[in-house]
């Protein structure tokens, strides 16, 4: 596959003028999705050798139109087979739109047009020049995604629009989530094949290891919130002591009244000692 090269240039560089520098090829992909050019780079090298040649160019780089007419000229020009995988319908790319159905119908070109995404759209598909089914096939290859089918979608446009003789199999599903179980590998990944068990075993160790840490943690967080409250009973003590120091406050006032009473009990004895000392007068 052929890597692209973009060199800025224009008229008015403020504009970010952006030309594309390939070289033609039988086959022409443009699409918006960038996970799609390096699935395709991975894809070229399971091909056959005997396989075309083939060119990808992202959309987001054709988006003016002196930069459409350009890549039209130096490479759609020449293509026998042009692929577009659109995001948002045809008015998105309705210019680049245009100027490729022109050069497929000036040329007597194949062109395939399907969504970019997994939302069907009859409008877009409608603007391929091939059967409803080969486009509708190219889409699921490309929806379900993956090296093995990419390949397989490459192999099937050659069969059906070169009449080559592939026969790649139908699209393989692939499944959108998946399960990793932990210490398990292969040499691709730098784990040999006889210690995988062993790093298995060491996997289960360290999990529970770190269940035992998540636990000791909480033991002691809990621990930490006991002694958060044990103040409280300090804290009642220190409020027994004052409501004893208050009921001492309040004792004196028995003596003062003892006091008084004295007090009283001593005017009486007074006032004895006078009528007393009266009577001792009048005698």
């Amino acid at each position: 596959m052929h890597r692209i090269s973009s060199t800025s240039g224009g008229w008015n560089q403020s504009e970010g003028l952006i030309f594309l520098e390939q070289t033609p090829a039988p086959f022409v992909l443009i699409t918006a999705a960038d996970t799609d050019i390096q699935t395709l780079a991975a894809a070229v090298t399971k091909l056959p050798g005997s396989f075309p040649a083939l060119r990808v160019a992202n959309l987001l780089q054709l988006q003016q139109q002196l930069s459409i007419d350009n890549y039209g000229e130096q490479v759609l020009e020449y293509a026998q087979v042009i692929i577009l995988r659109l995001l948002g319908g045809r008015s998105y790319w309705g210019y680049g739109l245009e100027v490729v159905q022109e050069i497929v119908q000036r040329n007597g070109r194949t062109l395939i047009v399907m969504p970019g995404d997994d939302a069907f759209d009859p409008d877009l598909i409608s603007q391929s020049t091939v059967p409803l089914g080969v486009v509708n096939q190219v889409w699921q290859y490309f929806s379900e995604g993956g090296v093995e089918n990419f390949v397989n979608a490459l192999q099937f446009i050659s069969d059906s629009c070169l009449l080559t003789a592939y026969n790649p199999p139908p699209p393989q599903p692939i499944p959108r989530v998946g399960l990793y179980e932990w210490g398990v590998g292969s040499g691709e990944w730098g784990i040999a094949e006889q210690g995988s068990r062993g790093a298995g075993e060491q996997g289960s160790r360290g999990e529970l290891e770190l269940r035992s840490s998540t636990s000791e943690l909480r033991s002691s967080t809990s621990e930490l919130r006991s002694s958060t409250f044990e103040p409280d009973e300090s804290t009642s003590e220190l409020r027994s002591s004052t409501s004893e120091l208050r009921s001492s406050t309040f004792e004196p006032d028995e003596s003062t009244s003892e006091l008084r009473s004295s007090t009283f009990e001593l005017d009486e004895s007074t006032s004895e000692l006078r009528s007393s000392t009266f009577e001792l007068d009048e005698s």
